[in-house]
């Protein structure tokens, strides 16, 4: 097993080529990419035997920065939250899901506190 976790993995996501460990996604072994790596979930190859996965390859980088850090790191006004927790819904991380879940609500407070400060001064 431990040279399994060394093992690079090779992903397209949406066209988009990534590498990472296999140790990486083993952090999430709960997760739709650890499913896939020990194929108790059917999983699609590209022709160069990479893994593919049609979603969003520019959404993936969170995704992925996410797995190897344990931390969302966005601009705390960035509006990609919304789509991210759609990500991480759907790569099966909940933790992920729950820190978009409160960066969206801070963005929500955020855009509200501006509204009614630009309205009421």
């Amino acid at each position: 097993m431990e040279q399994d976790e060394d093992r690079c993995i090779y992903l397209n996501i949406g066209g988009k080529k990534y590498k990472t460990s296999a140790k990486t996604i083993r952090k999430y072994p709960d997760s739709k990419l650890a499913k896939m790596l020990d194929n108790t979930i059917p999983n699609l190859l590209d022709k160069k035997g990479r893994y593919f996965i049609d979603r969003n390859g520019e959404h993936f980088q969170y995704v992925l920065d996410y797995m190897r850090l344990g931390e969302l790191n966005l601009p705390a006004d960035s509006p990609l939250c919304i789509m991210l927790e759609k990500e991480a819904k759907f790569f099966e991380l909940p933790e992920m899901e729950k820190k978009c879940l409160h960066y969206k609500d801070n963005l929500q407070r955020d855009e509200f506190a501006a509204l009614y400060q630009k309205a009421f001064g």
